[in-house]
């Protein structure tokens, strides 16, 4: 849609050069060039009291991560990434900050760096799964191991945050897999300042697995699961 010059627009959050609005009943990306911000608001009707969450969409720019045909696994995450930064703005009014938002490519160390610098208060990692087995499927989610390699002070909160999001992808999506929740040394969950954790929606290399992770309804689905698990957390966790 076009917004006439000089109108006001809500602001609704910043994700890289774009600035997310809201005008005439419609929610859209508006570039930053073309908007000038009076004020800045927190939202004050929502029940996310305007914390952050960082949410990294895995891989991105010449790391496709795995592949499968036409399938790559940077795309998948960084779709459901947008919808989950989305409903948890639009849904629970969290401040939902992107470590990417577009094709680029970013190492852990700076994924990491960026959770301190946006101040957040919760960090999830999304990701796809590949295996040269292609009977291997399900959804799984992992946090910090207690070994010398986790340097996160939030270990048990960590674990918490990814308990919540596994049993609500669970309950929401029930023609994939729940393989559970893991413990496993990941640089993103384990070297991070805040509660942190990685899920993996199922496997690309798995018909099943790769049907709803292709399919836009069940993205959808994947990342209303991952905010409500996500908001459960954080409405326990001070």
């Amino acid at each position: 849609m076009t917004i006439p010059s000089g109108k006001a627009v809500t602001y609704l959050g910043t994700y890289g050069s774009w600035y997310k609005v809201s005008y005439g009943g419609k929610t859209g990306y508006v570039s930053s060039q073309y908007v000038k911000v009076s004020t800045t608001t927190t939202p004050t009707t929502s029940t996310g009291t305007g914390r952050t969450i960082v949410i990294d969409a895995g891989h991105g720019g010449n790391d496709p991560g795995a592949v499968y045909g036409s399938t790559y696994e940077k795309v998948i995450a960084f779709d459901i990434a947008a919808r989950l930064a989305s409903t948890l703005s639009n849904t629970y009014g969290y401040n939902a900050r992107m470590t990417r938002t577009n094709d680029v490519y970013l190492s852990l160390a700076q994924r990491v760096e960026l959770t301190k610098s946006y101040k957040g208060s919760a960090f999830v990692s999304l990701h796809a799964n590949s295996s040269t087995n292609t009977s291997y499927h399900g959804h799984e989610v992992l946090v910090p191991t207690g070994e010398s390699y986790t340097t996160n002070p939030y270990i048990s909160a960590s674990r918490s945050l990814g308990a919540s999001i596994n049993r609500e992808l669970g309950a929401r999506i029930p023609t994939i897999r729940n393989r559970g929740v893991k413990y496993q040394n990941v640089y993103v969950v384990g070297k991070n300042s805040v509660p942190s954790t990685l899920v993996e929606y199922g496997f690309i290399s798995n018909a099943n697995d790769r049907s709803h992770l292709t399919s836009t309804t069940y993205r959808q689905r994947m990342a209303d699961a991952t905010a409500s698990g996500i908001h459960q957390f954080m409405s326990t966790y001070k």
